[in-house]
């Protein structure tokens, strides 16, 4: 056998061979060079994010708005990502009635924006949210594209009372860079 890596494939991910080579091991992925988070086709950029879910009045108590829909939009949204400024709020919203309520407002957030090689963007703002979102049909990388919610969680629902900390996701809003 040559003293070249040779790598096979299963189902779900690469598998390196044992290390035959002279020297050190190599640390897999660290010949990848860092990933900038300027727009590119492949990679968008994102200044804002808002995620929906959909709550029960019951659930969230006193923090609910006037009104008497008894289910609720609870709202995450993320403005100023990619710089320093990031501020999130979560508002709460009744459907029939159109009242609001803020949960919270314009709290500085430490944001991490991260484009992946399949033109998701993966936002990461911890003790906030974690949110994977998508182009549709490839429709992202263009100002004011489609994009749909791969992936979305928040600690908000947990603190609001919600049981298990869990909503169904409704939708999301994003604002390309």
């Amino acid at each position: 056998m040559s003293t070249t890596s040779r790598w096979t494939r299963s189902a779900h991910h690469a598998v390196a061979p044992a290390h035959t080579e002279p020297g050190p091991p190599r640390v897999l992925g660290a010949e990848l060079a860092p990933v900038s988070l300027g727009a590119t086709e492949a990679c968008p950029t994102l200044s804002a994010i808002a995620v929906r879910w959909q709550v029960a009045r019951s659930a969230v108590g006193s923090a609910a708005p006037a009104g008497n829909a008894r289910m609720l939009v609870m709202t995450v949204a993320v403005c100023g990502l990619g710089d320093a400024r990031a501020r999130i709020s979560v508002e709460l919203a009744d459907t029939k009635t159109g009242e609001r309520s803020l949960v919270h407002d314009a709290v500085a957030v430490s944001a991490e924006v991260i484009p992946d090689i399949r033109a998701q963007v993966h936002v990461e703002i911890t003790g906030w949210l974690h949110t994977t979102v998508g182009p549709i049909d490839g429709s992202g990388d263009a100002p004011g594209g489609a994009w749909r919610l791969v992936y979305a969680r928040t600690p908000v629902l947990d603190q609001l009372g919600v049981p298990g900390g869990r909503a169904e996701p409704t939708g999301v809003s994003v604002t390309p860079a």
